[in-house]
C-alpha cells in the first residue's frame, strides 16, 4: 500500500487518538512526503522516498488532525509529533505559504485550530518571532560597517554574498508575510517584543545605506552584478514594510473593534517605539524617493498612508500623549515634504497617475459613469457620514459623501480605502474638506473632466 493510499485510508477512519497514533508511528517518512509536497523538497539520498502527495491531501490531513487534537487526552500522544517535522512551528509557515490563496478560510481555520489545540504550537510560533529579532539584528551587525566607510569599493566576492544574504532574508520575510495574514497568533506574538518594529526599522535604514553606498562611487564587481543586487534589496525593503504595516494595522484593528476600551486591556500595542524610531532617523538628503534613499518612516506613509492610521490608532489606544503623537506625525509630514512632487500621494498614486496619462479617456469616463449612477441625497446617508466621520474625523462631509456613493454607501468600505490609501484616482486626488457634494451625473462629470485638465 502506498503512502498515499495509507493516509487516505486514515482520513477515512475515526478522528481519535489512533490517528495521531498512526501520525507517530509513520512520522519520518510523513515528514519526508509532506514537506516534498509542501516546499517542494527531496532528499536525494533517500530513493525509498514515497510519491509525490496532493497537496490537497496534505491539507486534509492537518485538519483532521486539528479535530483529533480538540480532545486534550491526544495532545501527549501527539507530542511526539514534535520530534519530526509534522507538527513544529516551522510547519504553520509552510502551510501559510502553500495555502493562503487557494485554501483561505480552511487555512485560517486550521491555524487558529491548531495554536489553539496543541498548546506548543503558539509558544514555537513566540520562540520564531524572537528569532526573527535576532535575525534582523544579525543582519545591522554583518553590514552595518560598510554603510559607515567614505572610501573603499564593493567587489564580486562581497556583493555575490550579500545578494545571496538578501535573498534568504528574502525567503524568510515572505514567510512572515504570509502566516501574519492568516494566523493572528503570530501578528500577536511579534507585538509582544517592542524590538520587533524599531529592529526591523534599523534593519531596513542598513538597506537603504547600502543602497546608496552599491549606487555611489566605483566598485569592481560588474555593473550588472550591483544592480541585480540594489533591485533585490529594494523587494527585501518593501516586503519589511509590508510586514511592519500588517502588525501595526492589527493594532488599529484591534482598537475599532472595542473603541472606548480601557487601554489596559488593549494588546501590547507599544506605539511609542516609533518615537525611537524617529530619534533614529538621520538623513541629510534634502530630496527623498521612497525605497531607495528614504527612511522607514517615509516608506511606510508612502506606501500604506500610514500616518492617519497611526493617529487613529494612537487615540483609540491612549498609549501616546498629544505631544509624542504630534511628533510622530509632523515628523511624517516632514519627510513627506522633502520628496519629489510625483511622490508626495505615494508610489501607487503615481502609477495611477502614469497609467490615467496613457488611456485618459476609458479610466476615468468609467469612473464618471459609475459616480453619476449612484444618488445619495444628503437626508439618507446622514448616518453613514456621521459613522466615518467617527473614526476619521478631519474629513468633510461632501468628501464623505462622494466616497459613500463610489462604495454603494458602505461606511466600513470607505474607512478600509482611506486608511489603506486605496481610493481611486478621482477620490484620492480630491480635497478631503469638501464640505459639499451632489451626485447628478452633470457634477459629477464635470468633477472628473477638472481633474483630466
Amino acid at each position: 500500500m502506498t503512502l498515499q493510499e495509507q493516509i487516505t485510508t486514515a482520513l477515512d477512519g475515526p478522528s481519535d487518538s489512533s490517528f495521531v497514533s498512526w501520525l507517530v508511528d509513520d512520522a519520518k517518512n510523513l515528514t519526508a512526503a509532506i514537506e516534498h509536497a509542501l516546499l517542494g523538497k527531496f532528499d536525494e539520498s533517500k530513493p525509498e522516498l514515497p510519491e509525490l502527495l496532493p497537496q490537497e491531501l496534505v491539507l486534509r490531513m492537518y485538519e483532521k488532525l486539528n479535530e483529533c487534537l480538540k480532545d486534550s487526552a491526544t495532545h501527549e500522544l501527539a507530542r511526539g509529533l514534535q520530534t519530526e517535522y509534522v507538527l513544529v512551528g516551522a510547519t504553520l509557515f509552510d502551510l501559510s505559504c502553500t495555502f493562503g490563496k487557494s485554501h483561505t478560510e480552511r487555512l485560517e481555520a486550521l491555524l487558529d485550530g491548531l495554536c489553539e489545540n496543541a498548546p506548543w504550537m503558539a509558544a514555537e510560533v513566540e520562540a520564531s518571532s524572537d528569532l526573527l529579532v535576532e535575525q534582523l539584528e544579525h543582519f545591522q551587525e554583518k553590514y552595518v560597517e560598510h554603510t559607515v566607510t567614505e572610501e573603499g569599493s564593493f567587489d564580486a566576492e562581497f556583493v555575490s554574498k550579500l545578494r545571496d544574504d538578501v535573498d534568504w532574508y528574502q525567503s524568510l520575510t515572505w514567510s512572515w508575510l504570509c502566516i501574519t495574514e492568516y494566523c493572528p497568533h503570530s501578528v500577536a506574538a511579534l507585538l509582544q517584543d517592542s524590538r520587533f518594529i524599531l529592529e526591523l526599522a534599523r534593519t531596513s535604514d542598513v538597506a537603504t545605506k547600502l543602497l546608496l553606498k552599491l549606487a555611489s562611487g566605483a566598485h569592481t564587481a560588474s555593473d550588472d552584478k550591483i544592480d541585480e543586487c540594489r533591485e533585490l534589496i529594494k523587494k527585501l525593503k518593501w516586503q519589511w514594510i509590508a510586514l511592519a504595516y500588517d502588525v501595526l494595522k492589527s493594532l488599529f484593528d484591534s482598537a475599532a473593534a472595542c473603541p472606548g476600551a480601557d487601554a489596559a486591556d488593549a494588546p501590547n500595542t507599544n506605539l511609542s517605539v516609533l518615537v525611537d524610531i524617529i530619534e533614529a532617523i538621520e538623513t541629510a538628503d534634502t530630496e527623498l524617493t521612497p525605497f531607495q534613499n528614504a527612511p522607514f518612516l517615509l516608506d511606510l506613509e508612502m506606501r500604506f498612508g500610514f500616518k492617519q492610521m497611526f493617529t487613529i490608532a494612537a487615540a483609540m489606544t491612549g498609549q501616546l500623549d498629544a505631544a509624542h503623537l504630534d511628533y510622530v506625525t509632523m515628523t511624517i509630514d516632514q519627510l513627506v515634504d522633502m520628496t519629489k512632487p510625483l511622490y508626495r500621494d505615494g508610489i501607487d498614486a503615481l502609477l495611477e497617475r502614469v497609467d490615467r496619462a496613457e488611456n485618459p479617456a476609458a479610466d476615468l469616463d468609467a469612473i464618471a459613469s459609475q459616480l453619476a449612477a449612484v444618488s445619495l441625497a444628503a437626508g439618507d446617508d446622514s448616518a453613514a457620514v456621521a459613522q466615518v466621520k467617527e473614526m476619521i474625523p478631519d474629513l468633510g462631509d461632501g468628501f464623505v459623501r462622494a466616497c459613500l456613493a463610489h462604495y454603494g454607501g458602505d461606511a466600513e468600505a470607505v474607512v478600509n480605502a482611506l486608511l489603506e490609501n486605496s481610493l481611486p484616482a478621482p477620490l484620492a486626488e480630491m480635497d478631503r474638506a469638501t464640505a459639499e457634494w451632489a451626485p447628478p451625473a452633470d457634477t459629477a462629470a464635470s468633477v472628473l473632466d477638472s481633474r483630466r485638465n
